[in-house]
């Protein structure tokens, strides 16, 4: 192991009184972020029940001339990042396995004040 690596698995976790400008820019891209992935949901939801009436491989056309069709393409596409960002659950969220969890924080020092209700 690195000193590096060592120095930062011994590091104390930052609370927020002692977070960098970066480390606040994460957090507030990550909200937006997690705002944008809802509302892609949402609207694939919409797109799919519409889906439901129109034909495939017809083109059509919108009044400023754009030509559109809708296809199934030939593979799947998955969306991948060599990264993350894990953060606690909110009180009105479930338990995941993708999120962080409140007891590792705990047990590092830090206050978890938005832990969910049982």
């Amino acid at each position: 192991m690195s000193e590096i690596t060592e120095e930062l698995n011994n590091a104390t976790p930052l609370t927020f009184d002692k977070i960098t400008t970066a480390h606040a820019n994460l957090i507030a891209l990550n909200a937006q972020r997690e705002k944008l992935v809802e509302s892609l949901k949402q609207i694939n939801a919409v797109i799919e029940e519409t889906l439901l009436f129109i034909e495939f491989d017809q083109l059509f056309q919108d009044e400023d001339g754009t030509v559109f069709m809708v296809e199934k393409p030939a593979g799947t596409f998955v969306e991948y990042k060599d990264w993350t960002i894990k953060r606690t659950r909110r009180q009105d969220e479930p338990t995941s396995s993708t999120r962080l969890a409140i007891k590792t924080c705990e047990e590092s020092g830090l206050i978890v004040t938005n832990k969910h209700k049982k």
